[in-house]
């Protein structure tokens, strides 16, 4: 195990054993099936749902029976990103767990903290055998990180408790009492496509290496964001030449911001050598912008294979 010198010891044996279990959006079984059997082993008493949440209760230890019942909550999901070189399968595969410093990472990708280490806390209390409590009740919710399916769909009639604490935080020891919120807006345009034609000049751009983060916990933060930077210089493009896009594909996940951003597109041949020039200047307005933010930010040039078709110049805009 790599995180068995960190304490205490039981919290961190709880978390890396999540680690090894594949928890992205919507495919939380296996989790479920894990704190079931945790529950079972420990002779306590828990509920599931159609939508993987699970409930585990814990009876008050001998003399707090008369406590008040509180609630914790922690969701069993996690963000998915990785780096652009790193091959990796979320839905199958391990986290790689390292220590760097005083911090715990996942190489090449998120680790899951958010809200792995949320419900290792609570596994650790529901196993404990020397801690006093009162009446406990744990809710593992599903699908938080893009809808809180679980937490919608959940039956309210079956908490007790009128108190809830959620380990869904981002500091240790502060008491989170407002968070950001999220809209979806799903946009559907028909693609029009047209004959490339003779005299033209196919490229490709990428930029990468940004930091990314949270849409929610990083976004006041001014990092960069790889589907804007891409699609600015494509604004100072259309200004100089026209410009038809054959592709573009960025960012991974809705609550993450876009570290990776690319484009191919359709040139004037004689426009050729101007795109660098272009992409020269505008790369280094990038770096300043972002020397202190974002410094890893860089972007990618090559000549492609010319396509027989590409979108219209007007919906390319």
């Amino acid at each position: 195990m790599v995180l068995n010198s960190l304490l205490p010891h039981s919290l961190w044996e709880h978390f890396e054993k999540i680690t090894q279990i594949p928890r992205p959006s919507g495919k939380e079984g296996k989790m479920v099936e894990h704190i079931a059997r945790i529950a079972e082993e420990n002779g306590l008493s828990f509920k599931t749902d159609a939508f993987r949440n699970i409930l585990v209760s814990k009876p008050a230890t001998k003399g707090r029976e008369s406590s008040p019942r509180i609630l914790l909550q922690a969701h069993t999901d996690m963000v998915c990103e990785k780096n652009q070189e790193v091959d990796f399968d979320f839905s199958t595969q391990p986290i790689q767990t390292e220590i760097e410093g005083d911090w715990v990472k996942a190489k090449g990708t998120t680790l899951g903290a958010d809200d792995g280490i949320g419900v290792a806390m609570m596994l650790n209390i529901l196993t404990s055998k020397d801690l006093e409590h009162g009446p406990i009740d744990c809710l593992f919710t599903s699908d938080e990180e893009v809808g809180m399916t679980g937490a919608i769909h959940l039956d309210s009639e079956i908490l007790r408790a009128k108190k809830m604490i959620n380990l869904d935080s981002e500091e240790e020891g502060a008491i989170t009492i407002g968070c950001s919120g999220g809209t979806d807006i799903y946009i559907n345009i028909p693609l029009e496509l047209e004959s490339v034609g003779e005299g033209n000049y196919c490229f490709s751009l990428s930029v990468s290496g940004g930091m990314g983060g949270h849409s929610g916990g990083d976004i006041h933060l001014g990092r960069s964001n790889a589907n804007k930077l891409i699609v600015n210089f494509l604004h100072l493009l259309e200004e100089e030449m026209r410009v038809r896009l054959v592709d573009f594909a960025g960012g991974s996940a809705r609550n993450a911001i876009p570290r990776y951003s690319s484009i191919k597109a359709i040139i004037p041949f004689e426009q050729k050598e101007k795109v660098r020039t272009l992409l020269n200047i505008y790369t280094s307005e990038v770096e300043k912008k972002f020397a202190e933010i974002d410094p890893k930010i860089t972007f990618s040039l090559e000549s492609e294979d010319i396509p027989s078709q590409c979108i219209t110049e007007e919906l390319s805009k």
